[in-house]
């Protein structure tokens, strides 16, 4: 008999999908805000890019 091999990735993937189809973020161990602060800055420097090199002030871009 062979066991199947757990992936924690692809059951962290499917938990955070889940989530975010049926509106329960109690399913979450985190609310993602550190890779917030990660992707942040780089989304960041990407518009400011497309729009020729305009200053983004960080915290009005990040609230949208």
């Amino acid at each position: 008999m062979e066991t199947e091999e757990f992936d924690p990735w692809a059951e962290h993937d499917r938990v955070f999908v889940e989530a975010i189809q049926s509106g329960d973020t109690s399913l979450l161990r985190n609310d993602y805000s550190d890779g917030l602060k990660t992707i942040g800055p780089l989304l960041a420097a990407w518009e400011s890019n497309r729009q020729g090199g305009v200053c983004i002030e960080m915290e009005a871009f990040l609230k949208g």
